[in-house]
């Protein structure tokens, strides 16, 4: 980043590929670049995989909204920077833009690590349930999985020509070779900002 002199406009969306590593990158320019850099680098985080940058249909869903979004915010970038056109307000824009997706609506803030945040445990019980409650004793889950018949990969961070995007998940529900979990219908709106992790233990035998 401390090479990096001028400043960047770094696009990414929630169904990229690697969103994470843009994040980083923007991060690690704004703190370690050069000046110019430090001051004018932008983040913008659509509703978006790799190959629908600003574009409304993503997987199974559109957002309308946020089309053509992106290519507006690098239009107005490379007008400021490239034509000279200091009156197009884009020193004006915040330095993170992300969209919030269920509120179809962007969101600014200075720093995106530095949004606040607060932490939730949530929990697999042996039903399939995912609850804030903790089970009363630890249960287990078994299944028969056949190597030659995969459960597939709906949509999310995928490249054509397998589908990406958000995907309706409901058809692996039909499965009987794996462990599925679900919250159900959610009693409270849930945003989440940041990395999911998951801990969990298992075991396999070829019998």
């Amino acid at each position: 980043p401390q090479a990096i002199q001028v400043p960047c406009l770094m696009i990414t969306g929630w169904w990229d590929n690697y969103p994470d590593l843009v994040v980083k990158t923007f991060e690690d320019i704004v703190a370690k670049g050069g000046d110019r850099a430090k001051a004018h680098s932008r983040l913008l985080i659509g509703p978006w995989d790799h190959v629908s940058i600003g574009v409304a249909a993503q997987g199974d869903v559109a957002f309308e909204k946020a089309a053509l979004f992106s290519g507006g915010a690098a239009k107005a970038f490379f007008d400021y920077w490239l034509r000279d056109q200091k009156d197009n307000g884009w020193d004006k824009t915040a330095r993170v833009r992300y969209w919030v997706v269920n509120e179809e609506g962007w969101k600014a803030a200075e720093s995106w690590t530095g949004l606040a945040r607060e932490t939730a445990e949530f929990f697999l019980h042996a039903d399939g349930k995912i609850a804030a409650e903790k089970p009363e004793q630890p249960g287990t889950r078994g299944w028969v999985h056949d190597p030659v018949k995969p459960s597939p990969t709906l949509g999310g961070a995928n490249l054509p020509p397998m589908k990406h995007g958000p995907t309706d998940q409901s058809a692996l529900l039909e499965r009987k070779d794996g462990a599925w979990y679900s919250t159900g219908k959610l009693e409270q709106p849930l945003q989440v900002n940041g990395q999911v992790e998951l801990t969990f233990t298992f075991s396999a035998n070829r019998a």
